[in-house]
């Protein structure tokens, strides 16, 4: 038994494929999903959400570990 979430269609096409996972991306996936449509849905990140995404704390503070050298301005981040 393969899991619907992640098993390719039976014939390997898709009616859509679409490349990122930011706010737009995630709508139209959604609308074509929605209207039946066999939807392909990728991001070259390992996280989901572009711009918009949101850290878990435990990512957060790894994130911080990296970025906090020596030398570092510390008043400001940018992702």
């Amino acid at each position: 038994m393969t899991d619907s979430l992640t098993a390719a269609p039976e014939d390997g096409l898709y009616d859509v494929v679409i490349e990122g996972t930011g706010l737009t991306e995630s709508i139209l996936s959604a609308a074509a999903a929605w209207a039946r449509r066999k939807v392909l849905h990728v991001d070259k990140n390992t996280f989901y959400g572009s711009h918009w995404a949101a850290l878990s704390i435990t990512a957060l503070y790894e994130w911080i570990q990296q970025h906090s050298g020596s030398g570092t301005d510390h008043s400001f981040y940018s992702l």
